[in-house]
């Protein structure tokens, strides 16, 4: 990604702010000193901790929202990994405007959005209210009168996905917390705790039988995991960069995963790499087998969507033959 600003540079911003400053003490009739004395003074009185903490979660917010990782981001923005963290938790003392303009860029968000969006936060805090949207909890509602059925509890980060079994009797969720869980659809009650990702988890599927369930990670695995007891069947490893999506065949044989890197892989249902599909130009985001399973369709930040052709041993046998 280029260095260069879609917005107005940070320098010129910069001097346009000094000089209204400049304009606005003189106008008041104040030195210098004076002025950053009365400065100073004003910023003192500011409730650091929280300005750091709102400003951290719409940074964090955003980053999410656009399945964007913390190294991404760290490499895109060209801060390092542990400043971005800090700033993050909130952790960090103050944020240069360079940074500010940076994150703003790589995330392709517009400064006075994500500074709209931390305003918002601040006041929530301030007024003592939830840091943001409660992403954490998960709601079951009935789907013929609305009436709220359950609650989830239990994740500790933003939840992103939650779909039901095949059966309906449970229902898998995925989270930035880098876990997916198993909850039982009937009592609400936490059936297992998918652990093993590193990072951001946002998606995790069934399989069509309802056995297994898939996860897609930001830390560039797949995963295949026993849907009854939730143990480790098998890890997709060969992606080079996050993960957005994955999802089982019709058949339950085979999975697709997209990624950041460019491509989508095949996988046969015990974790073996069956095929990659490479000619994108740019991050795939989304992959879906047809009915039959034969042909997989794909859809990237380069503007196009693709068609593949999966060979079945059949018509690998077929083409062997002649």
């Amino acid at each position: 990604m280029s260095d260069r600003f879609q917005y107005p540079c940070d320098e010129v911003m910069c001097k346009a702010l000094g000089e209204a400053l400049k304009q606005a003490r003189l106008k008041a009739g104040l030195s210098l000193e004076e002025a950053e004395k009365l400065s100073r003074i004003a910023m003192e009185r500011l409730d650091r901790k929280r300005i750091s903490r709102a400003l951290g979660l719409a940074i964090k917010e955003a980053r999410e929202k656009r399945h964007v990782s913390r190294d991404e981001l760290s490499r895109s923005a060209g801060l390092p990994l542990r400043r971005l963290i800090a700033l993050e938790r909130g952790l960090a003392a103050d944020m240069p405007v360079t940074e500010f303009f940076r994150i703003c860029y790589a995330l392709k968000i517009k400064p006075d959005e994500l500074s709209g969006r931390f305003e918002e936060i601040e006041k929530n805090i301030a007024q003592g209210r939830p840091d943001t949207v409660n992403w954490k909890r998960l709601a079951v509602w009935n789907a013929t009168d609305g009436r709220l059925l359950l609650t989830l509890q239990g994740h500790n980060d933003r939840v992103w996905q939650a779909l039901f079994s095949p059966d309906g009797r449970r229902i898998v969720t995925a989270s930035s917390d880098r876990t997916a869980r198993i909850w039982n659809a009937a009592d609400g009650r936490m059936v297992a705790i998918l652990r093993g990702h590193t990072d951001v988890v946002p998606k995790a599927q069934f399989s069509p039988d309802g056995g297994r369930i898939v996860t897609a990670s930001f830390d560039n695995t797949g995963r295949l995991w026993n849907s009854a007891d939730g143990s480790l069947l098998a890890t997709l490893q060969g992606h080079t960069e996050q993960l957005s999506g994955a999802q089982f065949s019709p058949d339950g044989q085979r999975i697709v995963t997209v990624s950041s890197d460019t491509t989508a892989r095949v996988w046969s249902n015990t974790g073996c790499l069956i095929a990659t599909l490479q000619g994108h130009s740019n991050e795939v985001r989304y992959a879906q087998f047809s009915p039959d399973g034969q042909r997989i369709v794909t859809t990237s930040a380069d503007q196009t969507a693709r068609i593949w052709q999966i060979l079945t041993l059949d018509d690998i046998n077929r083409i062997l033959a002649r």
